[in-house]
């Protein structure tokens, strides 16, 4: 027998899949060039899987289910083991492919350009009222719109591929992965460190760090919160006005979307690698329809849907919604029987998968029903635990990362006026006499229930509603050659404007903060990201 001399620094799980702990095997060099493409921790899920399987099941079975798990991944994108500095060098690279494919076959060259982007599993950019064809050939060409498509499909691949190792439950990474959270905080470091270097300086030369600006909005996790807050409190003043009851609904999906159970973190055998992202799609289909229904039937609804993770990943709906009483029941009935659509006949599905609580205002706010929800998703604020039994403020941290890689929305307003109107008003500081002026008042105390008087009310149409915002078209190019077009200048109502974005700004590099960024100098736009 052949001896194998196995150097110092291979790992336990590479000594397990190709097989350097016992007798030479004829599939030592294929299950070899399958390993190094996922991360340490990965490859050690993988083979104990990989074990598991080829001693219970067989050879044969093992090979497949390794065969079939390397074809999953795209080949023609990135190992699952690459680290940030490799997608931005592999970015480099297809952003130099595509411009020479651009300057060599000029007049199909979106065509071109769109076929080799989506051999790496990507999206191409698609042409419409936005992106024209030379701006979509331009973004191809661009080595920051790589990174940012290539971080997205990569990031997906890898969380994905998490939740089918099971690395993704309560008893491992509850909601993400711990390799996503790292990501993530990688990611949000190097955004804040771009946002110091930068500065917005408007034409009087006063000069804001894009950091401090941010600070200022509702990236700010404590004016989201607030903001949220503010506006679900409002709706809940305006529903007692009118004697309306407050309903508490949660949604979940069908059990062969889950890939791991509830109680024990142990494998579904049911699970059929849906992701999360598209059982969110499975859910935001079953709205639609249900919104559509009740439409037909001139049931009007009014609140909030938070979408939030279960223990491994996969979403679930809790709605908070306000109605005229006489509609109750009729909306459970329809929220029920949409529920149960799909998969409706298996085992617990009747328990599971919609559940209804009535509000009693007599036995506290339907705000503060909720409050627990919207902290838990934003950053843990005055919550002990995550009902998972883990801290709620690094549980915040593990749902703003499997947010961010699935591009889940969490938050989303159910009926009433747009919010993008209530915070152009909060811009102002005085405005001309009439709605214009409450509505700054309104705004300027947080007063959603009188914002939302002001604007027709919670179930007006979008058409009905008095204030709008005002827009102005800019022929000023974009960073892809393209109009900047419509922009948001203020409000405007009663045929008055009121000017809200008074300053016109640039963005340089800051005179203050230092100019050195992850080992380079950042341009005025910040390119060296």
């Amino acid at each position: 027998m052949n001896t194998v001399l196995v150097p110092d620094w291979i790992t336990p799980a590479e000594r397990r899949v190709w097989g350097l702990d016992g007798p030479d095997g004829a599939d030592r060099l294929w299950r070899r060039s399958i390993l190094p493409r996922f991360p340490g921790r990965f490859a050690n899920a993988l083979a104990d899987k990989y074990q598991h399987i080829y001693i219970d099941q067989g050879r044969r079975t093992g090979n497949l289910f390794l065969l079939e798990t390397a074809e999953s991944i795209n080949p023609g994108i990135l190992k699952l083991a690459s680290c940030d500095e490799d997608i931005r060098h592999f970015a480099t690279l297809r952003a130099t492919q595509c411009s020479r494919l651009a300057a060599i076959r000029p007049d199909s060259a979106y065509r071109l350009l769109s076929r080799l982007v989506k051999s790496f599993g990507i999206g191409p950019p698609v042409v419409g009222e936005h992106i024209s064809e030379d701006g979509a050939i331009a973004r191809m060409r661009d080595e920051l719109w790589w990174r940012r498509a290539l971080r997205k499909a990569h990031g997906r691949d890898l969380e994905h591929f998490a939740i089918g190792l099971g690395l993704v439950h309560k008893f491992a990474g509850v909601y993400a992965s711990d390799e996503t959270v790292q990501r993530r905080r990688e990611q949000r470091f190097r955004n804040r460190r771009l946002l110091e270097s930068l500065a917005a300086v408007n034409e009087l030369d006063q000069e804001y760090s894009l950091q401090e600006l941010a600070e200022l909005g509702v990236a700010n996790p404590r004016i989201r919160r607030g903001e949220l807050m503010a506006r679900i409190a409002g709706f809940e003043l305006i529903a007692k006005d009118l004697s309306h009851p407050a309903e508490f609904y949660t949604l979940t999906c069908p059990s062969r979307m889950h890939a791991r159970s509830s109680k024990s973190g142990g494998e579904n055998p049911r699970y059929d690698g849906t992701s999360p992202r598209q059982a969110q799609a499975n859910l935001s289909k079953h709205w639609s329809q249900i919104r559509a229904k009740l439409d037909r039937e001139e049931i009007r609804l009014y609140g909030f849907r938070i979408c939030e993770p279960q223990h491994d990943g996969t979403p679930n709906w809790h709605l908070l919604l306000f109605m005229e009483r006489s509609h109750v029941d009729r909306v459970r009935e329809t929220l029920m029987a949409y529920a149960l659509r799909v998969d409706g006949d298996e085992p617990g599905a009747h328990e599971h998968r919609f559940a209804a609580v009535p509000i009693d205002y007599a036995l506290g706010s339907a705000a503060g029903y909720i409050a627990k929800y919207v902290s838990k998703n934003i950053d843990g604020f005055g919550l002990e635990d995550d009902n998972n039994g883990h801290d709620a403020r690094s549980s915040s941290e593990r749902v703003a990362a499997w947010a961010s890689t699935w591009g889940i929305r969490q938050f989303q307003q159910i009926g009433g006026p747009p919010v993008t109107v209530w915070r152009e008003l909060r811009r102002l500081s005085d405005a001309p006499d009439g709605i214009l002026g409450d509505g700054v008042q309104a705004a300027d105390k947080a007063d959603w229930r009188t914002f939302v008087r002001l604007m027709g009310g919670a179930t007006a149409k979008r058409a009905d509603r008095p204030v709008k915002l005002a827009k102005v078209w800019s022929d000023e190019r974009g960073q892809y050659g393209e109009p900047l077009g419509l922009r948001v200048i203020g409000v405007e109502a009663e045929g008055k404007t009121a000017v809200s974005r008074v300053h016109s700004r640039r963005v340089e590099r800051s005179r203050t903060a230092p100019q050195a960024l992850c080992g380079k100098t950042v341009d005025p736009v910040g390119r060296a990201l």
